[in-house]
């Protein structure tokens, strides 16, 4: 009988989903015990550390028509959320609001958000997003959040990288 917590040739992978799922109960353990604030810096903080690719994070909120970045690993993500609220079109608002999973490697060549990308290339250096709609417990506020993926690095998100953002996002 095989140790599901032993790594062998053909559970390869799973240490390191044994390693994020420790990590977010972890995370969830501190979210019951403190304001929600620190519990979301560390989703991205986690998100960053997590995904292979990964360079900064952040996590959109709508509340209504209106979209907010509740945590955010720096500035950089801080901004490129911005620039989507402002130009109402990128990756975070689709995750958000119509597609669960938007996912792009090269933000200049992309045509579904032609400005946005230009532009957070130029202005940030972003060149690769994975932007996926986090599952929340219902309540009343009708909030929907997503959880933004960014890097500077051509075709960052791999199969493996968003399998670890879906796990992220889920929980």
């Amino acid at each position: 009988m095989q140790n599901d917590l032993v790594r062998t040739p053909d559970s390869a992978g799973s240490g390191d989903l044994l390693d994020l799922a420790g990590a977010m109960r972890s995370l969830a353990d501190r979210a019951a015990e403190e304001d929600g604030r620190p519990a979301l810096e560390g989703l991205v903080r986690l998100a960053t550390d997590r995904v292979a690719g990964a360079r900064w994070a952040s996590l959109t909120v709508r509340r209504g028509r209106r979209f907010t970045t509740e945590a955010a690993t720096d500035d950089v993500a801080a901004r490129a959320d911005q620039l989507q609220y402002d130009l109402g079109s990128g990756p975070g608002l689709d995750a958000v609001c119509s597609d669960p999973v938007a996912v792009t490697g090269d933000v200049v060549a992309d045509e579904r958000w032609p400005e946005w990308g230009q532009r957070v290339n130029a202005e940030l250096g972003v060149t690769s997003v994975l932007s996926q709609r986090l599952t929340l417990l219902e309540d009343e506020s009708g909030a929907v959040a997503g959880l933004n993926i960014y890097s500077d690095l051509p075709e960052a998100f791999d199969e493996k990288s968003r399998g670890m953002g879906l796990v992220l996002s889920t929980h």
